[in-house]
C-alpha cells in the first residue's frame, strides 16, 4: 500500500474571490461604477490630518489607477503606487507615470517587496483596501516599514453604517477602533456625516 504524505490531507486554503488579482482585473476592465472617486475634499482632509512634508518617502497600498498616489507626488512625495491588479496598473502608468511609481503586487500572497526596508517610510496609506489584505500581517509589517514618526492613513467603509452598493462590506467599527493597538496615537474623521467612510491615522509605530 502506498504512503500517504503526512500533509495529504491538510485543508487547501479557499482565497476570498474578491482578494484575486483575475476579480479585480475584471471589474477594472468593465469599469462598473462602483468605485469611489478621491474627491477634493478627502485630499484636502488627508493633507490636513497628516501634515506631510515635501520629500517624504510614502506608499499607496491598494492605488487602483493612481489618483490618490499622484496628488501625494503633487505635495512633494517619493510616492510608489501597489495594486495586485495588472489592469488597473497598467491604466495609473498611462495616466500618472510621469509623477510616480507604479508596481503589480499582491501584499498578502507575495514577498514583502525589497525596497520596503525598515524605518523607510514617512507615509503609508490604505484606501479602501485594508479589508482586502491579511490585515494582521500587514499592520505588522507596515509598523516595521515606518519611520519612528511614520503615519500609516487608512481610509475604510465601516460595515455597521453601509448601505451603499460597495465592492467589501468595508471593516467593523469596533476593528477600525482598534487599528490604533501598536501605534503611539490614532485620530479618527469622518468623510461622510454619516460615519459611513471614516479615516484613521495612525502615529508613531511601537
Amino acid at each position: 500500500m502506498e504512503a500517504v504524505p503526512p500533509d495529504s490531507h491538510r485543508p487547501v486554503p479557499v482565497i476570498p474571490e474578491d482578494r484575486t488579482p483575475e476579480y479585480w482585473n475584471n471589474l477594472y476592465k468593465n469599469g462598473d461604477g462602483l468605485f469611489r472617486e478621491v474627491s477634493p475634499f478627502e485630499r484636502e482632509m488627508l493633507r490636513a490630518y497628516v501634515a506631510p512634508d515635501s520629500g517624504w518617502r510614502a506608499i499607496d497600498v491598494g492605488c487602483g489607477t493612481g489618483a490618490l498616489t499622484a496628488r501625494l507626488a503633487t505635495w512633494g512625495m517619493d510616492v510608489t503606487g501597489y495594486d495586485l491588479s495588472e489592469v488597473a496598473v497598467t491604466e495609473a502608468r498611462a495616466h500618472h507615470g510621469a509623477r510616480a511609481r507604479f508596481v503589480v503586487h499582491d501584499f498578502t500572497a507575495h514577498a514583502i517587496p525589497q525596497d520596503l526596508r525598515p524605518g523607510t517610510l514617512d507615509l503609508a496609506v490604505c484606501r479602501l483596501s485594508l479589508e482586502y489584505l491579511d490585515r494582521a500581517r500587514f499592520l505588522t509589517d507596515v509598523r516595521r516599514w515606518l519611520k519612528p514618526e511614520g503615519v500609516l492613513h487608512v481610509t475604510t467603509y465601516v460595515a455597521e453604517k453601509t448601505s451603499k452598493v460597495t465592492h467589501s462590506g468595508g471593516l467593523p467599527d469596533r476593528v477600525v477602533q482598534d487599528l490604533g493597538c501598536g501605534f503611539r496615537t490614532m485620530t479618527r474623521y469622518e468623510l461622510e456625516q454619516d460615519g459611513s467612510v471614516t479615516c484613521g491615522v495612525l502615529r508613531g509605530p511601537q
